[in-house]
């Protein structure tokens, strides 16, 4: 069962509880009334027994009997004892139902609220996921990346990583595999053996696409399919002075979360 089916059936039982309760409240309200109607018929019966005694004293030459006031104290006492205790009951319950209600609505306040934390909390793991997760390309997105450099096969393009950055060289991996036919990328990896940088240490983050200036419409179509395609943040756009016929795709570190 799901938390939507969940919280229909708690609505319906607390619906149904709702009306058992005021029934039980109109039943309660009808025994009060009984009883204090009883305790009206005692006293009118007491009542009337008295005037009678009162006037067979002055007609009948034989006395009456008195009537048995002992006889009517305890009824009359045992109806009250009995209105009083229905009617007590009867206010009792209409507190503790007024205090139920509260305790509900402070429960559902509690819930919302958990609720709300536990959709923060996700938010926030999904947020920090996304910040941390290795930068990866889908097979749609790299059928896209190959799309859009299409026309740009044949040019010169160069997709540079780290050896000590794993998950950027899987990444300029996945770049290199991405490109369509006829754009066969050439792939440095610094810090491998031979080639220039062992030694030294990379600091930076993001990727950066550089291009010489007979290069532009390449280099922004480049740009532009990383930022749009594989949605990185933190691209960087640099400009190579000369006509080298070059694209450089630099691979740094990924960005730390802020």
């Amino acid at each position: 069962m799901d938390e939507s089916a969940l919280e229909r059936q708690l609505n319906s039982l607390e619906n149904s509880w709702s009306l058992l309760d005021a029934w039980l409240k109109l039943c309660i309200t009808l025994v009060v009334i009984g009883v204090i109607t009883e305790l009206f018929v005692v006293f009118e019966e007491y009542w009337h027994e008295r005037k009678e005694y009162w006037r067979a004293s002055i007609l009948s030459p034989r006395p009456p009997s008195r009537p048995r006031g002992w006889k009517y104290f305890f009824e009359f006492l045992g109806a009250g004892l009995v209105a009083m205790g229905v009617s007590g009951e009867l206010l009792v319950h209409f507190k503790a139902a007024r205090v139920e209600t509260d305790m509900r609505d402070a429960t559902k306040k509690l819930v919302a609220l958990v609720r709300g934390r536990a959709a923060k909390a996700e938010l926030e793991a999904a947020r920090l996921y996304l910040l941390t997760a290795p930068r990866r390309l889908t097979e749609k997105q790299q059928g896209e990346v190959a799309a859009r450099l299409e026309p740009f096969k044949n040019r010169k393009l160069i997709i540079v990583s780290h050896a000590y950055d794993p998950e950027g060289y899987m990444f300029a991996k996945q770049l290199v595999g991405a490109m369509p036919r006829g754009l066969v990328p050439e792939e440095r990896i610094v810090g491998a053996g031979g080639v220039s940088g062992m030694g030294t240490f990379n600091t930076e983050t993001g990727v950066v696409v550089a291009w010489s200036s007979d290069q532009k419409d390449f280099g922004e179509t480049v740009i532009k399919t990383l930022h749009d395609v594989a949605q990185l943040k933190e691209l960087t756009r640099n400009s190579i002075q000369g006509g080298t016929g070059e694209v450089w795709i630099t691979v740094n570190w990924k960005p730390f979360p802020p």
